[in-house]
């Protein structure tokens, strides 16, 4: 409940509290844009007597508050214990900028490890750098480890920004653990599997091929997924599904009416010849996907190896899908024993990965424009966020203090060096200039005449 005091504090402020917790949560449960939010409650005061004459939201003033929330859970004070994780990434829109985050919660917080949501989390370090490296990174973690004590483990993927820098904290911080993000690191055996076997690359060129030729044809429901340039051994399954449920429909003796049979065998017949292929790609993608869901759900404990191992027996494997497996386990034993008996550890970093996208995302980001102020709105999009929240961001985080903190770790932005070196054209002002249609045709008659004399 909100005090007699904020209450007070809030009473001259334009819009009601509540009023502003609705559109937040529309940009952050709803993913509706800062127009999309505006709009809304233009239609819904329009619709009732009883909001006539009520003052709606611009698209500007929500995208504030959203600023307002996420530099107040950002700044507030968090509580020091020993058992905090951090999860470390970072994202880049346009031109040599990164945006390095931590994002932390607390294990005793959780009853049982699951899968995190938003809410779990709690903004710790943000800032914006041109370069990030070891050194950017390990003081970015003692800086947060001033506000919340020593973290309990650090968790990212090995990325060669920030890896370094975490084992650097580590080495200082003995108490801290340091566990990569499995998903990161079964991607990279994957890619080690597949990247020099030639019927993989020949299956990948053949359907970006096929892809090419029938997406603007007919048999356009046919057309494989796109095939990512990043990240390309996360997201193989894809790909492998479409190729089953196309042989699938290849094998068809009765086919929709509107199918072309001898269209398809000349584009998609190739199929055939990977049948055996596709299944060891799927079975490797299926290993991949247990792991993963395994260590989302369950997190790492001293028996993630043992549990998994016995999984991975009951299904059929080949000589490559065992050696496939054997590294799984291998590296799952090696996190394993880093827990003590009790514990249960995170292995995932897949929730800060989703806040960088759900953050390009709003009020539909474009990547050209550079991190500005709304990479606040990170930060206001985990945690719980209810009336309380908007209370006290909404008196302790004023719009001068967000524009405080934009100067210090951001810098000028791209738009604003946009606006200074793209001036606005008006475009009649440039027509005005033009020599008149007449004019230029005196012009080219006495050039004519000149020319003929001449």
């Amino acid at each position: 409940m909100i005090s007699k005091k904020e209450e007070k504090r809030c009473k001259g402020y334009r819009y009601p509290l509540l009023l502003i917790l609705v559109c937040v949560r529309l940009v952050i449960h709803a993913s509706s844009s800062f127009r999309g939010v505006s709009a809304s409650l233009q239609t819904i005061f329009g619709s009732y007597s009883y909001f006539e004459n009520r003052s709606i939201p611009t698209p500007k003033t929500v995208s504030r508050w959203l600023t307002q929330v996420g530099h107040y859970k950002l700044t507030r004070q968090k509580k020091r214990s020993g058992d905090w994780v951090y999860i470390i990434d970072n994202s880049i829109q346009v031109g040599k900028q990164k945006c390095m985050l931590i994002l932390g919660f607390r294990m005793s917080q959780l009853l049982q490890m699951r899968a995190l949501t938003f809410e779990d989390m709690e903004p710790i370090e943000m800032a914006v750098y041109e370069e990030i490296n070891g050194e950017i990174i390990e003081n970015a973690i003692s800086r947060a480890s001033k506000k919340t004590g020593d973290p309990r483990l650090i968790c990212s993927d090995e990325g060669p920004d920030i890896k370094p820098g975490v084992l650097r904290y580590i080495e200082k911080h003995p108490g801290t653990l340091y566990i990569p993000d499995t998903i990161h690191k079964i991607s990279n055996f994957l890619k080690a599997e597949l990247s020099n076997d030639v019927r993989w690359n020949n299956f990948t060129t053949l359907a970006k091929e096929t892809k090419q030729k029938i997406q603007l044809t007919e048999l356009g429901y046919l057309v494989p997924p796109s095939q990512r340039s990043k990240s390309r051994f996360m997201n193989i399954d894809q790909l492998i599904r479409w190729a089953f449920q196309t042989l699938a429909f290849l094998k068809q003796k009765k086919k929709p009416s509107f199918a072309k049979q001898a269209l398809i065998e000349e584009h998609l017949g190739w199929l055939r010849f990977f049948e055996e292929d596709i299944q060891h790609f799927a079975i490797l993608s299926h290993l991949m996907q247990l792991t993963r869901e395994s260590v989302r759900q369950e997190g790492i404990h001293n028996k993630t190896e043992e549990t998994l191992e016995k999984v991975f027996m009951e299904i059929p494997l080949s000589v490559k899908e065992c050696q496939f497996v054997g590294n799984i386990l291998d590296f799952l034993g090696d996190q394993s024993k880093k827990c003590k008996p009790w514990e249960v550890l995170l292995g995932s970093s897949e929730i800060i990965e989703s806040l960088f996208g759900k953050l390009k995302d709003l009020g539909k980001l474009d990547s050209t424009k550079g991190f500005t102020s709304l990479i606040l709105a990170g930060a206001a999009c985990v945690g719980k966020t209810d009336i309380e929240i908007i209370s006290a961001a909404i008196n302790s985080s004023h719009i001068k203090d967000v524009e405080g903190w934009v100067r210090e770790n951001i810098g000028q932005t791209i738009q604003s060096k946009r606006r200074i070196v793209l001036r606005p054209i008006v475009i009649r002002e440039v027509f005005s200039k033009r020599n008149p249609l007449g004019v230029e045709l005196v012009g080219l008659f006495e050039r004519e005449n000149q020319e003929n004399i001449g």
